[in-house]
């Protein structure tokens, strides 16, 4: 038997509306629904008809005729199904996932790092998947008590983790709870640069050094093959661009300073605040006259002796410029080469 569309809906209708208004038992219209359709009985009469279809069609009493109408799709095999949605629910649901994968990123978990050097594997400990490659990195170099001028090359299976994924988040780069991770260490290489001044006094070679040390350690090694002493000070100046006391605690690969790179040292007097034999910085007095001190110490005119703290040579009696401290009782030149004549 041949049943049309229309009349699949017109027999679903006038089923819900005696449904709905209490007219007929439910399991008796599925009956005659069946028989309308040209499907067979089911064995053992009403008493035996499937619950599930009868149960499909009961609960659509709640719903007006109208409505049913609309939303009622049409039967097959005798089975009516029904669906019920609102809107709150599609919000609901966004707002579940929204929670749920919010609550992934903020997971706490850990990692099996395996060290390719020291042939042994620890776990890394309180990370999450919002966290950054380089943040993971730091917990390696404490766990492992790697220096923080070697370079760790992390690697995930076949891929290898470089600085251009410094600031990548970890779920980003698939690093997830039971990955496991092997790393080196890869000793950064030293290298040297040549210094001049403006008057071609010295050219001087400073070796061994290394892209993460800073400005100052550079400047140290400089004046001590300089052999600068006292208050006097150089500056650098690589190419078109003088260091200022900003610089000092930069790296040197920050700065452009690397292997082969030219610098001009520029010298400079500049107060270094403490006394070089008691190192106290309260009883520093600058600019001073031996003589006039020496008196103002309650002592003889003619009695006047003293060295330089610095670089141990003779203070004459009628020697300015310098430098003293009030607690020892001693004299040195603001810049030994100038002043002292060293």
């Amino acid at each position: 038997m041949s049943v049309s569309h229309e009349n699949l809906l017109e027999i679903a209708a006038r089923a819900l509306q005696a449904i709905a208004s209490g007219e007929a038992d439910p399991q008796v219209l599925a009956y005659e629904a069946l028989d309308q359709l040209g499907l067979r009985r089911p064995p053992g009469g009403a008493r035996r008809f499937p619950v599930p279809l009868a149960r499909s069609i009961s609960t659509t009493t709640s719903v007006g005729s109208d409505e049913a109408n609309q939303g009622c799709n049409p039967p097959s095999l005798g089975l009516v199904r029904t669906t019920s949605k609102t809107p709150d629910d599609d919000v609901r649901k966004s707002l579940v996932g929204a929670q749920a994968r919010e609550t992934t990123e903020t997971a706490v978990f850990g990692l099996e790092v395996w060290s390719v050097d020291d042939a042994c594997n620890k776990q890394i400990v309180g990370l999450r998947l919002d966290d950054t490659l380089l943040s993971l990195l730091e917990k390696i170099r404490d766990e492992f008590a790697v220096a923080g001028r070697d370079d760790i090359k992390l690697s995930l299976e076949q891929s290898v983790f470089d600085k251009e994924h410094l600031g990548n988040s970890l779920s980003a780069l698939g690093i997830i709870e039971d990955v496991h991770l092997a790393f080196s260490v890869e000793p950064l290489g030293s290298f040297g640069v040549d210094i001049t001044d403006l008057a071609g006094e010295f050219c001087v070679h400073v070796a061994d050094l290394q892209p993460d040390m800073n400005l100052a350690s550079l400047i140290n090694a400089a004046e001590q093959e300089i052999s600068i002493i006292g208050e006097e000070c150089i500056c650098l100046v690589l190419e078109d661009r003088p260091f200022n006391s900003d610089d000092v605690y930069k790296k040197l690969g920050d700065l452009g300073v690397v292997e082969g790179s030219q610098l001009l040292a520029v010298r400079e007097i500049r107060p270094k605040g403490s006394c070089p034999r008691c190192h106290r910085t309260y009883g520093v007095v600058r600019d001073v006259t031996c003589g006039a001190t020496h008196e103002g110490w309650g002592r003889r005119w003619n009695k006047c002796d003293y060295n330089c703290y610095h670089c141990g040579g003779h203070i004459q009696n009628s020697s300015t410029a310098l430098n003293c401290c009030t607690s020892c009782k001693g004299f040195w030149h603001r810049s030994c080469r100038v002043d002292g004549k060293t």
